[in-house]
Parts: structure tokens; C-alpha cells; sequence
């Protein structure tokens, strides 16, 4: 009985821990993004284009797509 208490206190303490973690990382996303598009909009195009660039690599989570479509429109 006790075994199992403690096993299901480590998985929602396993589970609430990966739950922070993504949720950190996806703040942490958008910082980037928005820092990148506040570059754009400052003219620093060369810079937002770099951040942008990084950001749209594959793999690199719920913004890349967005950041593809930010560099394609810097481009322009």
C-alpha cells in the first residue's frame, strides 16, 4: 500500500515537472518571437532576420512556422 502511494506521488511529481518544462519553454518561444518581431518593427531587419532564421529551423517548436512566415515577409 505504501509502495503505491509513493509510486503515484513520483509520476504526478514526473508529470507536473514535464508540464513546467514545456510550459517553459513555450514562454520562452514567444519571448524570442516577440522580441524578433520588435526588432522588425524597429528596422533592425538584419537582426530580426538572424532571430527569425534561428527560430524556423526544424525542430524547433510552435513558433517555426510563424517564424518562416516573418522571414519570408522581411524578405520582401
Amino acid at each position: 500500500m505504501i509502495g503505491a502511494a509513493v509510486l503515484l506521488v513520483v509520476a504526478v511529481a514526473g508529470y507536473k515537472g514535464c508540464e513546467a518544462y514545456r510550459h517553459d519553454q513555450a514562454v520562452e518561444a514567444a519571448q524570442t518571437y516577440a522580441a524578433a518581431v520588435e526588432q522588425l518593427n524597429a528596422d533592425e531587419t538584419q537582426a530580426a532576420r538572424d532571430a527569425f532564421k534561428d527560430m524556423a529551423a526544424p525542430g524547433e517548436g510552435g513558433f517555426s512556422l510563424l517564424a518562416s512566415f516573418r522571414l519570408a515577409d522581411a524578405q520582401v
